[in-house]
């Protein structure tokens, strides 16, 4: 025991070091990001079953993926911490005895009510209040006192809301064998969770932290947040195009390039470019592959066209096809790994500004 004592003491808070980064509620809410929009490539081959209605619920269930019940989760779980971490930092700045049960630490209690500098070191002392009670004491102070002057309202509205996303998230960690369906969590995300991040993003004290959560600006001049909130806006549910947004939102995050670099790292950044596109170039002479054409993600000239030959009317006695097309099946960027394929749509029938993928053209 004593080995482990001295492993767990060395550590550091982060809100006692000279940077920016003074807690995790930031870096959940990334994590949480890059699960949810990874939850189409562990799914891509199985979304037209939920539209299917001859497909059982039961058939439908035991149809996700190993990899979507991990991603899921994990977005949930990390969803909900920024959610409690955000509510008690608002609770905290306003008198930190408003997150934490100090009734028995007599002398700490004292100090916090004296407005008395209290050290971390202390407040690990301290039992944190649970969520739900977080949101209960929250949305009273702001309907009964004001607090923050009707910046926080969107709270208040909220609340109902977050105490469902509370119940998900115990069931997880406490039972370990509740998953939502794949069309459902794109609804919680899409309706609820993605609006309440927005509203707390554009909070004065979260605006300039950006470069902590945010996946890099796509080239094609979509943002898959703001996109897929706008969809769920108009209580349009295409399943598809959520999932095409979130392939773009999850390659965003792997985007390696940056956009705006001088001296070395534009040295190194340029150089990047041209392995990437000079990897993508060698690629199309092989089988199957028809084009390499710009990324809507990265910018590069590295989206692999993928295409195949369909045929029709086998004649056995010529030993030849009626008819024969070529068609693209999937597009792949070999820089940001974007990959989508023939499953859904055009991106023009979302009304995307991305050019089209999926055509057919005979032989």
């Amino acid at each position: 025991m004593p080995e482990i004592n001295k492993i767990v003491k060395e550590g550091f808070y982060l809100n006692n070091q000279s940077r920016r980064l003074t807690g995790l509620a930031m870096l959940s809410l990334k994590i949480a990001l890059k699960s949810y929009f990874s939850t189409y490539q562990s799914m891509k081959y199985f979304l037209h079953i939920f539209d299917s209605v001859d497909v059982s619920e039961e058939v439908k269930n035991e149809s996700h993926s190993k990899d979507y019940c991990q991603q899921s989760s994990e977005a949930i779980i990390h969803f909900h911490h920024f959610f409690e971490l955000v509510c008690k930092e608002i609770l905290r700045n306003e008198n930190p005895l408003l997150a934490v049960d100090a009734s028995n630490k007599h002398e700490i209690f004292d100090k916090l009510l004296k407005g008395e500098r209290v050290t971390e070191k202390d407040q690990e002392g301290l039992k944190s209040i649970e969520f739900s009670l977080t949101i209960e004491r929250l949305c009273e102070l702001i309907k009964k006192r004001n607090m923050g002057s009707g910046a926080l309202d969107f709270f208040i509205n909220s609340k109902s809301f977050l105490k469902e996303l509370n119940v998900l998230r115990n069931r997880l960690l406490h039972r370990g064998v509740y998953i939502l369906s794949y069309p459902a969590f794109d609804n919680l995300v899409g309706k609820f969770i993605l609006p309440l991040v927005k509203d707390i993003l554009n909070l004065p004290q979260y605006k300039d932290l950006t470069h902590l959560w945010r996946y890099k600006n796509l080239s094609c001049g979509i943002d898959p947040i703001d996109e897929i909130v706008s969809d769920f806006n108009t209580n349009k549910y295409d399943i598809t195009k959520i999932a095409f947004l979130k392939e773009l939102g999850r390659s965003a995050y792997n985007n390696q390039i940056i956009q705006t670099s001088k001296g070395i790292s534009k040295f190194l950044n340029d150089e990047k470019i041209k392995r990437f596109e000079k990897m993508a170039g060698t690629q199309i002479d092989e089988p199957n592959i028809s084009d390499i054409i710009k990324c809507p993600v990265c910018g590069l000239n590295t989206l692999i066209v993928y295409d195949d030959i369909e045929t029709d009317d086998y004649d056995e006695e010529t030993g030849t096809y009626a008819k024969a097309w070529r068609y693209t099946w999937q597009v792949e960027c070999i820089s940001c790994t974007f990959e989508v394929n023939h499953h859904l749509k055009n991106p023009s029938e979302y009304g995307l500004n991305i050019p089209d993928y999926w055509d057919g053209k005979d032989l």
